[in-house]
């Protein structure tokens, strides 16, 4: 299978990024190519659960969804 990996640094502290990652509701608005997302569930807590959405996506004429499986 193919992968990729990379490594950036970021100028926000460990607990800022953990917000923004859990924060899966507002990936269209910074998310390139998210078109949509939909939260099929959630569970646990916000610091301690687990999150299931399906993410729409597109580029020109091309789209997709997938679910995803956040654990938070």
């Amino acid at each position: 299978m193919p992968s990729f990996r990379t490594t950036r640094r970021v100028p926000f502290t460990a607990a800022e990024m953990f917000v923004l990652v859990a924060d899966v509701e507002r990936y269209p608005e910074f998310v390139p190519l998210c078109e949509s997302l939909t939260v099929t569930s959630r569970s646990g807590t916000t610091d301690d659960g687990e999150i299931v959405a399906t993410m729409g996506i597109g580029y020109k004429a091309i789209r997709e969804r997938f679910t995803t499986r956040v654990r938070l």
